[in-house]
């Protein structure tokens, strides 16, 4: 594996093949629900909303579904979606926090007790917005997602202007 940029770094990179050591990734939907509690707090959204404004968190609702629910809504379409989002791996799924080691990305001991997951059917997303902690590690174990990354210089602008 090559080299990795220094931690500090104030632009994004990627790293492909990073964590291919990482059983997750081996895993099937089926191993996921298996893991993942039966039942689920998720954020629920419109597809199709009439707001003048993003669909902020405070515009979505939370309800309680069957994992399985989550995933088969993963494949099809629907007017709703739903994120199973910001949950603590070491509170989801404690027995498994060793499963998601990032010594090979330069953050040795850390693991799952240090990371969060987040699932996501289709549509699901987080409104334009600016984490306030150090740098963001994501590990995509599943399907995709779409990143929107703007400049620091660009920040104000990202807030005020439609995305």
């Amino acid at each position: 594996m090559s080299p990795l940029p220094h931690h500090d770094t104030d632009q994004p990179f990627l790293i492909h093949a990073g964590l291919s050591s990482w059983e997750p990734l081996t895993w099937s939907l089926d191993d996921w629900m298996d893991v993942l509690p039966p039942d689920v707090d998720v954020r629920v959204g419109l597809v199709h909303h009439s707001l003048p404004h993003p669909q902020w968190e405070r515009h979505t609702e939370i309800k309680r579904i069957p994992i399985k629910e989550l995933f088969s809504q993963s494949s099809q379409q629907f007017s709703t979606w739903a994120y199973y989002d910001y949950k603590y791996i070491h509170q989801v799924i404690p027995d498994l926090c060793q499963k998601f080691p990032w010594d090979n990305l330069g953050f040795p001991g850390r693991d799952g007790r240090d990371s969060t997951l987040w699932v996501g059917t289709s549509q699901a997303h987080t409104p334009c917005h600016k984490d306030s902690y150090g740098c963001n590690l994501v590990a995509q174990l599943y399907g995709e997602k779409t990143w929107t990354l703007f400049p620091p210089e660009q920040f104000s602008v990202a807030l005020t202007d439609p995305v």
